[in-house]
């Protein structure tokens, strides 16, 4: 009901409210000079290949990945991460599965280790994921939801899939990303515009932190309400908690407002100053 909805509401808010502050202390500490990171450059990367293959190098915090000249780097721990996300979702044409990884602190050339005609095929697909986005310089124009947030999302909503994210940032396990040929081996379902079409969502609880792109954000609020309506006539449970920026002068403002709403729905707006 209206009364739940809005405790619910709250209670994300406080937590993300939380997130806010935090950030805005790392934010502070790196200003000043005492956030510890360290730039890397692709100065150091390896040699590149001489094929076609991907040469992947560790470093003490990172995993370097080399081929045709093109050079991407990511952490270990995201390394390790999606690594788990192929070896649950590697397509079959990829051949045998990838071994677990290991948290060994070694560096250097891994030619050796990663000779396998599973390693490759998993270098492969990293390699050109990390690419695609590094050539869109990743997702600039959308803000990070943190863990806490995820959590009580979870807790109080039961949400288990995010409609805008990507192999790199997703929380849970089931994602919608932009680019289904290089996220697909990762885990994701496809794009959040392609899956609504087909009438992908007909039950359940997702969130949906879309970029903040005006026409997105717009056309998002005609999915979803869609969506809403489909489920609505089969009588199933459907939820989507939306983070969007407080731009009340956008087209989807003005369609989520709760006068035009026919579902039940609750909106809380969350800034840096809050306590």
């Amino acid at each position: 009901d209206a009364d739940k909805a809005a405790s619910i509401a709250r209670d994300v808010a406080d937590a993300a409210a939380r997130e806010a502050r935090a950030l805005a202390k790392l934010e502070l500490r790196l200003a000043a000079g005492k956030g510890g990171a360290r730039a890397t450059s692709s100065s150091d990367a390896s040699a590149p290949a001489t094929n076609d293959d991907v040469v992947a190098r560790r470093r003490k915090h990172s995993v370097e990945l080399t081929s045709r000249g093109k050079f991407v780097v990511t952490s270990r721990a995201a390394y390790a991460r999606l690594r788990a996300l192929y070896r649950e979702h590697a397509p079959p044409c990829d051949g045998p599965a990838i071994s677990e990884d290991s948290e060994e602190d070694d560096e250097g050339d891994d030619r050796d280790r990663f000779s396998s005609l599973a390693e490759k095929a998993f270098h492969r697909r990293l390699f050109a994921l990390l690419l695609r986005y590094k050539s869109i310089h990743g997702y600039g124009f959308q803000a990070s939801v943190g863990e806490e947030v995820f959590r009580a999302l979870g807790a109080k909503l039961g949400v288990a899939h995010e409609c805008f994210a990507s192999p790199m940032n997703a929380h849970y396990g089931a994602f919608n990303g932009a680019f289904l040929d290089v996220d697909a081996p990762f885990g994701s379902a496809g794009d959040f515009f392609a899956v609504a079409d087909r009438g992908g969502f007909r039950r359940g609880a997702y969130e949906a932190n879309p970029p903040f792109v005006s026409g997105v954000m717009d056309a998002m609020v005609d999915a979803m309400e869609l969506a809403l309506t489909r489920a609505d006539a089969d009588a199933q449970p459907l939820t989507f908690a939306v983070f969007v920026p407080g731009w009340s002068d956008e087209p989807c403002w003005a369609k989520a407002r709760p006068t035009s709403r026919r579902f039940p729905y609750d909106r809380v707006g969350v800034v840096n100053a809050d306590p």
